[in-house]
């Protein structure tokens, strides 16, 4: 790719970039959006001189497009910046400040290198944000950034966005529009709040629809990741953009949402510093890098470290997961490469905390359990200590299966690691636990329990291998605060030694046999066959 250098801040780096920027007559680029307010633009005051992003790899290989807006600008005819790329393509690079902020970067770094290290390449990123203000601002019509994205307003303006891609088609490159990018909400008021999820659903079919008329349907397959804003539990208003936005996420196959409310802010309370920037980034790579996980039709919940890379493990997060515990003293909540197998490492000391990650599930969910069928699978490996999985309903959101008590039922495996070496894997319903040997606690292991449509009944596997057949899912106590959700944890709040690496845990509903009739239908044999091979055995 042919990129300029303009605005680099020293001859050297100039230098540098020119001379590493990816060199070629034609590329196929994998191009995405960046809008929002502050944080999205990314402040560099009130942290001294460790404000820059470092130096990364992708640096170098990444296009970035930015045309960033002011705080002076209001109406949509009339848009006053920052600082842009000179309506060029450059490299990835800190951009233009103003007045306490002198230079300007945001998630758009992190989210690079994190590309950049799952495979990416070719990554082309457009950046569009703005120095603060509501969602009306996005608003067609009436909203600059609207104007400033779609030139929806005025005839005589550019799209920005128009400028980027004919930026890239008159190098000679081909692209699809991968992604959008959103992180807004801080300084909604109440109207816009309360309509923080109609308003971006509305900007992502215009950004959409415009791509696609105008070029060949670009666009097509672009997925949208939506950050929460800042501080989201300060203020009324912010609570509902964060919850709308969240919502959204869940219903849309085309949306997704992870939360921030677990980085540091600066001394503003407002406003993220440079590592929780760089985090930022990160997951929102790891959410495109999960779409397709995410996204797919029979799962209804869980984590998968598999979706990126060895080396760019997607953060529980990014995956739509609530996190707890993670703040606390003694806990270690982190990717892990081990041994080339990607997982995410609960480490608990705290004696107090049983620190996880927590997935809601509804009545619909549910439903869909009790029609087809579910199945859920937890592959771990226990380093020390043990931990928990497990799902849970209540009687509210009870399709069929008969639960019964205040707090429902809960269903699952609890993980422990005894004699030194040995996996015992033992059932929350309370069935005799299971010793997998020497040496076992040492590996990775698959546990599955397997849910039949319309019936209370499951079975549970170890590896593929049938353990225990027409157990039944009422008879799993039920727990305050584990109801209607997915959750996996220490499994103690006065945990200490405990140390599980978690490659997978997910709760899927079984195919319908109309949209794939063999898998179902091996799936049902294999059951049909552990189960007369286990009968026989007794």
């Amino acid at each position: 790719m042919h990129f300029s250098t303009r605005n680099n801040r020293a001859a050297l780096v100039v230098v540098f970039l020119a001379v590493s920027a990816v060199d070629a007559a034609s590329e196929h680029l994998e191009v995405y959006v960046l809008t929002g307010q502050s944080n999205s633009l990314g402040t560099t005051n009130l942290e001294g001189s460790d404000f820059e992003p470092g130096v990364h790899p992708a640096d170098s290989q990444t296009a970035l497009f930015w045309s960033n807006v002011s705080t002076a600008s209001s109406d949509p005819k009339h848009i006053v910046l920052y600082g842009d790329s000179g309506g060029v393509f450059s490299t990835l690079q800190i951009q233009q400040g103003d007045g306490v902020s002198p230079n300007f970067w945001g998630p758009e770094f992190g989210f690079a290198r994190t590309l950049f290290d799952s495979g990416a390449r070719n990554v082309a990123i457009v950046k569009l944000s703005r120095g603060g203000g509501g969602n009306s601002f996005w608003l067609p019509t009436t909203g600059h950034m609207h104007n400033h994205l779609l030139a929806s307003t005025s005839a005589s303006a550019t799209a920005q966005i128009d400028l980027a891609l004919n930026a890239a088609q008159s190098a000679g490159h081909t692209f699809e529009v991968k992604g959008f990018m959103y992180l807004q909400g801080e300084s909604n008021n109440a109207i816009e709040a309360g309509e923080a999820d109609i308003r971006l659903q509305s900007l992502v079919t215009d950004v959409r629809s415009h791509i696609n008329a105008n070029y060949s349907n670009a666009a097509e397959s672009m997925y949208t990741v939506v950050a929460e804003p800042a501080a989201s539990q300060s203020t009324a208003n912010r609570v509902t953009t964060a919850h709308l936005q969240g919502e959204l996420g869940d219903n849309r196959d085309d949306i997704a949402f992870f939360r921030t409310r677990d980085l540091s802010l600066k001394s503003d309370a407002i406003h993220f510093g440079r590592n929780a920037k760089l985090e930022i980034g990160r997951r929102f790579a790891d959410a495109f890098n999960s779409q397709s996980w995410v996204e797919a039709p029979h799962r209804l919940g869980g984590y998968s470290a598999s979706e990126g890379s060895v080396n760019a493990i997607p953060h529980p997060i990014a995956q739509g997961l609530i996190e707890t515990g993670a703040q606390v003293p003694g806990v270690t909540m982190q990717e892990i490469n081990d041994g080339g197998t990607p997982a995410w490492r609960i480490l608990d000391n705290s004696r107090n905390a049983n620190p996880g990650y927590r997935d809601t599930l509804g009545a619909v969910d549910f439903q869909e359990m009790f029609d087809q069928g579910w199945v859920l699978t937890a592959t771990a490996k226990v380093v020390r200590g043990g931990g928990l999985v497990l799902w849970g309903v209540d009687t509210a959101n009870d399709p069929g299966w008969g639960v019964a008590g205040t707090s429902g039922n809960l269903n699952g495996f609890k993980l422990q690691r005894v004699n030194g070496d040995e996996l015992e894997v033992a059932l929350w319903s309370g069935a005799t636990p299971v010793n997998l040997g020497p040496g076992s606690a040492d590996h990775y292991h698959t546990l599955e329990l397997r849910g039949a449509a319309e019936s209370s009944l499951f079975d549970f596997y170890i590896d593929g291998e049938l353990q225990s057949a027409d157990l039944d899912l009422t008879s799993g106590e039920g727990l305050a605060g584990f109801q209607n959700s997915l959750v996996f944890n220490s499994g103690s709040v006065g945990g200490t030694g405990l140390d599980v690496y978690w490659s997978e845990v997910s709760l899927h509903v079984v195919p319908e046999p109309s949209s794939c009739w063999l898998g179902a239908t091996s799936f049902i044999l294999a059951m049909l066959i552990h189960k007369l091979a286990l009968r026989k055995s007794l």
